[in-house]
Formats: structure tokens, sequence, C-alpha cells
């Protein structure tokens, strides 16, 4: 009777999974506040200097470095001990076993929150740089910035890293600026990649309890 119940428990899940929306995205923002895919939630304090693996697919990876701070919240009635998000990292693998890499660097905004070498990496071994406005294609790989926001889309995989002030007014030490990125997938790129990462995984379970392909 305990494997009846217990299957016809997973059947239930199972149903109500595939009666929830086709979600796609996941964000990450603030000090840090994790959505992920399927509508879960959870915070996340990540260590001084130390990186992170948010996804891992077999064409692009995306790794954040985390930086501790302390500011106030609720007009400063709680002092908080925490850590923002201050680069981001994005290595893909392109055809022909050609490699890319570009990275995120919230210490390069300045004033207006925007910088002119924001984002810095190679194309197959050459170096490149840019910034507000600016652009870079690598094959397959297609990087931009707009303001303070930069998105790299590969295959079915978009990541948007937007960068601004930590905390305006309230904050006490740490990082002036800080990154609030988004996940987003298309097609059967959840079913097909099966991804990892602190956020990765969750594209890969939604994809297994659903059975479905998102467009």
């Amino acid at each position: 009777m305990q494997v009846v119940a217990s299957l016809f428990r997973w059947c239930l899940f199972l149903a109500a999974a595939r009666a929830q929306p086709c979600s796609t995205s996941a964000t990450v923002v603030r000090d840090p506040h994790l959505t992920f895919v399927h509508g879960g939630r959870a915070d996340f304090r990540g260590r001084h200097n130390l990186l992170y693996n948010f996804l891992s697919s077999p064409t692009m990876s995306v790794n954040v470095k985390t930086e501790e701070a302390v500011f106030t919240i609720h007009d400063g009635a709680l002092t908080v001990n925490g850590t923002f998000i201050t680069e981001a990292h994005v290595a893909a693998r392109l055809s022909r076993n050609r490699r890319a890499a570009a990275s995120f660097f919230s210490k390069e905004l300045g004033e207006q929150d925007t910088g002119w070498e924001v984002v810095r990496g190679t194309c197959t071994n050459h170096p490149f740089k840019f910034g507000r406005r600016g652009s870079k294609k690598c094959y397959e790989l297609d990087m931009a910035m707009d303001y303070s926001s930069a998105t790299f889309e590969l295959g079915n995989w978009t990541v948007a890293v937007h960068g601004m002030r930590s905390c305006r007014g309230c904050l006490l030490a740490g990082p002036e600026h800080r990154l609030d990125i988004s996940f987003s997938a298309r097609g059967d790129a959840p079913s097909h990649d099966r991804p990892h990462g602190i956020i990765g995984q969750w594209f890969a379970m939604t994809s297994i309890m659903s059975g479905r392909e998102c467009h």
C-alpha cells in the first residue's frame, strides 16, 4: 500500500508540473535573491571574492563572483552583512573547437552606472573589450551592451547582466556597484543540454518534470 500511495503522489506531482505555465527564465537580483525557472525562490550568500557556477551547459558556462557588503534596510532599522555579485564570467564553446570568453566587471561602472570597458574577453584567443553601446560577435556568440546592461546569446541560451548601484544611500561598506542577472532558455535547450549549476539545474529539472519544450 505504501508503494501504491507513493506512486499516486508522484503522478499527482507530475500532473501539477505539466499544468503549470511554461516558464523559461530565472533571475538573480540584489544581495542576491534567486528566482528559479519553476517559480521557486531562495536567498544566496556567497563568500568574499569566491566564484560560483550558476549555469553549465555543453556550450555555455556562467560563473559569478561575490563580494561582502554591509548595508541597511527598512530605512536604517536593520543592518545586513551580505554579499553582492560583482563579476559575471561567460565561457562559450563554439563550432570547430573554437572558444570564447567574456567578463562583465561592475567595478568598471562609473558615477552614471555605465562605462566604456565594462566587458572584456577573448574570441579564439583574440582580445576584445567594449562598454556602453558596444557589441561583439564571436562566431555563434552574440554580445551587446546598452548603457549598463549586457546580453550574451549563444544558441537557445541568453544571459542578461545588468549593472547598478549596490545600495543607493544605504551602503556602509563594500562594492559600489552590483550585478543582477537573468537566464533564459528557448526551445529544447533545457531538455537537450541538461544544464547544471546553481541556476541551471532547475532548468533541467523542470524539463524532466513537465516533459515539454518551451518556445
